[in-house]
Order: structure tokens, then sequence, then C-alpha cells
């Protein structure tokens, strides 16, 4: 759900009261939770991977043949140089952008589940607000 999607989607929820549309509000706010938890788990998914993937890399920049060397020898690095080639590759900078994007996706679909669940609790605050003073108002006639 990108930025637009969730514009939409607060627009349709508002037109929604818990009164009348309360199974169709509890769908909408449970399919947020699960788009979140989709992501979350996406992003957690790569965060966790991160070292295996720099080892991968580091091991290989360790089996590989050095610049100059003869085709089939393998000449060795130290393992310090060849995790800093790991983490200067191309390959491991492109893994960390997708990681955070994925992170940013993340915690847009967890700022849109917390504001559709802020939405449900101010419309229950608003009906008790209203019943209160329906209440109040049949007391004094």
């Amino acid at each position: 759900m990108d930025e637009s999607e969730g514009s939409e989607f607060f627009t349709r929820l508002g037109r929604l009261s818990l009164r009348d549309d309360a199974a169709r509000i509890a769908a909408m706010v449970a399919k947020v939770g699960y788009v979140w938890s989709d992501k979350d788990g996406e992003a957690s998914s790569l965060e966790e991977a991160k070292k295996n993937y720099l080892a991968k890399l580091t091991l290989e920049y360790l089996e590989s043949p050095g610049p100059g060397s003869k085709p089939g020898a393998v000449k060795s690095m130290p393992v310090s140089q060849a995790e800093i080639r790991a983490l200067a590759d191309p390959r491991y900078e492109a893994y960390i952008k997708d990681m955070v994007e994925r992170r940013k996706l993340a915690n847009m679909a967890r700022v849109r589940f917390d504001v559709s669940k802020l939405y449900v609790e101010m419309q229950r605050s608003a009906n008790a607000a209203r019943r209160s003073e329906a209440n109040l108002a049949g007391m004094h006639t």
C-alpha cells in the first residue's frame, strides 16, 4: 500500500461508522495489520541475514584469485581485507539499501495500522460521549 492508497484507505474508513459498519471496519483494520506484519517479516528477514550475506561475500573474496594472479592460482588475503572488499562490494551496498527500504515500508505500514486502530478508538469514544449526552439530556426532561 503506497501513500496514495493510504489516503484512500483513510477516506473510506472515515465514511464508515462503528454502529453500522463494525464488521467492515474490523476487516479493513485487520487487512492493514496483515500488510504491516508481512512487510515487517520481510524487513526482519533481511536484517537477520545481513551478516550471512556479508560472510558469503567475504568468502568469495578469500577464495578468489587476487589481481595479477595466474589462472588457477588462489592468492590468499587477510580476512580483514576480504571483509573490507565485501563491505565495499556493490552487491552488499544494494542489499543494505533494499533492507533499509523494506524497513521503511514496514514502518509506514505500521503507522497505517496504528492510525486505523486509533480511528476505531476515537469513534468508540465519540459514540460513548454521544450516549452520555443523550442520557444527560433525558435526565433533564
